[in-house]
């Protein structure tokens, strides 16, 4: 993704370009838009994530042992059990359901800079 993101306060960047971010700096006292210059304003680039970087077999297959473990105490100790190919192969269709089902929508930040508005913004 890697776009530029704009936030008018250094921590919600969810201004997607130039124009909403002049608008956003408008408020009721200002008349013009020749009022903006100099307004600070934050530039970061968004950074997305992969759907795959938030599963893991290991704590999928944990939270399920300790609710088998709440109703069935020791007799579920080792279960569900399974192997790395296994795991991998959970992973996989856990990634591929949520990719389908639930897409990321959210993004995070790098190399956020202090900038100001300039005559050439406008």
């Amino acid at each position: 993704m890697n776009e530029k993101v704009y936030s008018l306060d250094g921590e919600n960047y969810n201004i997607t370009n130039k124009k909403e971010l002049i608008d956003g700096l408008m408020d009721w006292k200002t008349k013009s838009k020749d009022e903006l210059i100099g307004k600070e304003y934050f530039e970061g680039e968004a950074v997305k994530s992969s759907v795959k970087d938030f599963v893991d077999a290991d704590f999928i297959l944990s939270a399920i042992n300790e609710s088998a473990w709440e109703r069935h105490g020791e007799f579920a100790e080792d279960w569900p059990c399974l192997n790395d190919v296994e795991k991998e192969q959970l992973e996989e269709m856990v990634t591929k359901f949520l990719e389908e089902k639930a897409p990321i929508t959210f993004y995070g930040i790098k190399n956020s800079v202090a900038k100001t508005i300039t005559a050439e913004d406008l």
